[in-house]
C-alpha cells in the first residue's frame, strides 16, 4: 500500500527521484500513465493490471468514446536508474504541467505525482477542504 506526500524537484533531464518508501513497494519496474485531474498515475505492474481490468476491461472498441478513453490511460513503461530516478516522458509532464517542483501521494493502490502548485491549488478548494462532499460519497 502506497501512503506519504513527499515534496522534491525534477532535474534538468526531466528525471525525478520516486522517494524510497514510495520505491520499496513500487519496485524498479512500472507503469505511469494519465491521471484525472491534471496529475499523472504510477501503478505497480499487477496493479495497472488490475486498473485496466476494472476500469476500462469492459468498453468495446467499436465505440468512439470508449478508444478515446482507454487511449488517455495509455501506459508508459518505466523503470528507476541506480540513483532511484525515473524519466518523465514530455507528453506525460506536459499533462501533469510539471515544471520543477513536484509532489508525490502515497494513494493506496497507486502514486499521483502533481506540480507542486497545482497540488497546492487543488487542495486550497474550499469544498473539499471542508469536507462538504462527503455527504454525496458517504
Amino acid at each position: 500500500m502506497f501512503m506519504g506526500e513527499y515534496i522534491h524537484s525534477i532535474d534538468k533531464k526531466n528525471r525525478i527521484i520516486i522517494p524510497s518508501k514510495l520505491r520499496e513497494e513500487l519496485g524498479d519496474s512500472f507503469v505511469m500513465t494519465r491521471g484525472y485531474d491534471g496529475c499523472l498515475y504510477v501503478f505497480t505492474n499487477e496493479e495497472y493490471k488490475a486498473f485496466l481490468s476494472k476500469n476500462l476491461g469492459s468498453f468495446s472498441v467499436n465505440n468512439k468514446n470508449a478508444r478515446k478513453f482507454t487511449r488517455f490511460f495509455t501506459p508508459t513503461p518505466c523503470e528507476t536508474d541506480n540513483n532511484g530516478r525515473v524519466l518523465i516522458p514530455e507528453g506525460l509532464r506536459l499533462h501533469a504541467g510539471i515544471t520543477k517542483d513536484i509532489v508525490s501521494v502515497g494513494l493506496n493502490d497507486h502514486i499521483e505525482i502533481w506540480d507542486k502548485q497545482a497540488w497546492e491549488e487543488y487542495n486550497a478548494d474550499e469544498d473539499f477542504a471542508s469536507g462538504g462532499f462527503a455527504e454525496e460519497l458517504l
